[in-house]
């Protein structure tokens, strides 16, 4: 029974396969395949957490990985090795490790002045591209969720988006491409939502409603879409039109989460409109208020004292 990590590897894909997603399966093919920056095609027993601490050390020093990628990968080298033990292999069950702490990064998002100069460079002659930005900007729905909606998942009489699947661009082992576009149902069932869009929103959809209910919201065409990068090259175009310094199109969600906390929407409501699967993640995410709100709330202490 050849005890390779590298053959223990392919039966553990082999054995998931029909359970995963084709993301999912995408991704832990192209993992894979590139284990061996931690992992030397050696046999399951000499893997154990002091030689993967050794590797991952070694990784951090040189700079060649981040720590959110090589958690990743952890991650996938415990599940092989849970494989290989559940199938009879001589293996260590899991590996433990350590990492730096890691400083929290601040959420990079627009400021009010900056959001309220993006919308009305958005409004002013706006085509279905700008609608784009807009729509994820006053709804928070993910880059990928936005790619893949269609006319039809619009309730425009009751005003509600209905969000049930995402675009995605995934690994794939065609000879002829490295990489494929996906639409798949989103990656929780918390996703699968529905959100009400603001009556603002909802009269500049009504001037671009297409007959045709397949089509894509950005294209208004059915056999064509834009992809997530596209959708961020868009983005970007309309950040340099505005002056405003470069961000990440999830920025938008993070905008459109911060405004609706520092208009007092409370963090349940707000969860379910993110598709959270928990109050705890929005919290984690959002519980630091910009200068501006701190300003405004300790402001109110002025009631307090009489000069």
């Amino acid at each position: 029974m050849d005890s390779s990590f590298k053959n223990v590897s392919a039966l553990w894909l082999e054995d998931n396969k029909l359970f995963w997603k084709e993301s999912t399966y995408t991704k832990y093919l192209f993992i894979s395949k590139n284990m061996d920056k931690i992992i030397c095609d050696c046999s399951l027993e000499k893997i154990n957490s002091k030689f993967i601490q050794q590797t991952v050390n070694q990784i951090l020093i040189c700079n060649a990985m981040s720590i959110t990628t090589i958690k990743t990968y952890i991650s996938v080298i415990n599940s092989i090795l849970s494989f290989a033990y559940d199938n009879d292999y001589k293996c260590v069950e899991r590996i433990k490790i350590t990492f730096p702490k890691k400083q929290k990064n601040e959420l990079k998002i627009l400021t009010q002045k900056e959001q309220k100069l993006l919308t009305a460079y958005l409004t002013k002659n706006i085509d279905l591209t700008k609608l784009a930005i807009l729509f994820a900007l006053y709804t928070g729905i993910r880059c990928g969720e936005l790619c893949a909606l269609k006319w039809g998942d619009i309730d425009l009489f009751n005003g509600i988006v209905s969000i049930n699947k995402t675009m995605q661009r995934v690994q794939c082992d065609d000879e002829n491409s490295k990489t494929k576009i996906i639409i798949t149902p989103p990656k929780t069932t918390n996703s699968n939502r529905k959100i009400p869009i603001p009556k603002f929103l909802v009269s500049i959809l009504k001037s671009f409603n297409p007959k045709n209910e397949n089509a894509y919201l950005l294209t208004g065409l059915e056999d064509k879409f834009i992809e997530p990068r596209q959708a961020q090259n868009i983005f970007n175009k309309c950040l340099s039109d505005c002056k405003i310094d470069k961000i990440n199109f999830h920025a938008l969600r993070h905008s459109f989460a911060t405004r609706c906390i520092e208009l007092g929407m409370d963090y349940k409501t707000l969860s379910e409109i993110l598709g959270h699967a928990n109050v705890s993640t929005t919290m984690n995410l959002y519980v630091h208020s910009s200068l501006t709100q701190k300003k405004k709330q300790l402001n109110k202490l002025n009631n307090l004292v009489k000069i």
